[in-house]
């Protein structure tokens, strides 16, 4: 009996650069457990193929057409909900973060190998994510403008748990996804799923298309993406690293160069 092969990933891509959209489909095809089934310039039309093909995947590039990219975010997870939408971008600037706000779950730079950006995309098909050490450092600095951080290090009010905080301290710090694992003695899926949840709090504090802001209550319950349910995972026990071996997260350290005040 002929062994059964599961069905490739399907993947949009999203990009005004007719040249570099075509030439990434074509570099893609190499990898049979990748499909791409749909391109798009603009976010308009995004939205159509997207509803039409549903796909798992969405590459969505920092030149969309007749949008900005949160906006973009915003129409493509409305037409296709459960997709993972992670941009392509020359740099790591405000717009990306912007676009993770509104809801995409991290970014590749432009400049990514291939084989680096099919196992990004396979990931973000299992319930991954694409969080770089700049995005990590970020999302702690976002979280602290909202009033999550309350004092100490590691002490947060309702917005994290302490494995989800541990994660995304690490990552700031470039610990990749299965040293983070070892560490804490879990999975590397765990670790995906945890900043996926960590995600979802970011998403629920953020401005949504009709909103002027985020508002956290502290119930920890996500902002739910355009048309669909948002993706959770339960607080499980989880080893933690003694204080003195947990690294001070990176953004917290390029703010006191000098060391921290003496009160």
């Amino acid at each position: 009996m002929a062994e059964r092969r599961a069905a490739p990933i399907r993947v949009m891509l999203v990009d005004s650069h007719l040249i570099y959209r075509r030439g990434l489909a074509e570099m893609l095809k190499q990898f049979e457990d990748l499909a791409v089934v749909a391109e798009a310039s603009s976010a308009a039309s995004a939205a159509v193929r997207a509803r039409k093909t549903q796909p798992q995947v969405v590459l969505l590039g920092d030149e969309v057409s007749d949008s900005d990219l949160p906006d973009a975010v915003h129409t493509i997870l409305s037409a296709a909900p459960d997709a993972a939408v992670a941009l392509l971008a020359e740099r790591f600037d405000e717009s990306v973060f912007a676009a993770v706000r509104a809801g995409a779950l991290g970014y590749f730079f432009k400049t990514a190998g291939m084989q680096w950006l099919h196992d990004g995309v396979y990931g973000l098909s299992r319930g991954g994510t694409a969080v770089t050490p700049l995005l990590a450092g970020r999302i702690l600095d976002e979280l602290g403008r909202f009033g999550a951080w309350r004092s100490g290090f590691g002490a947060w009010w309702g917005a994290l748990s302490d494995r989800e905080f541990a994660i995304l301290r690490y990552v700031d710090n470039g610990w990749s996804t299965d040293r983070i694992a070892e560490k804490l003695e879990i999975t590397p899926y765990m670790v995906q799923a945890l900043l996926r949840a960590t995600l979802d709090v970011l998403h629920h504090l953020s401005p949504g298309p009709d909103d002027d802001g985020g508002d956290f209550s502290g119930d920890r319950a996500p902002r739910p993406r355009p048309g669909g349910s948002p993706v959770r995972v339960a607080s499980v026990a989880l080893p933690l690293p003694e204080p003195e071996q947990t690294p001070l997260p990176g953004w917290l350290v390029r703010a006191f160069p000098d060391g921290f005040p003496q009160e």
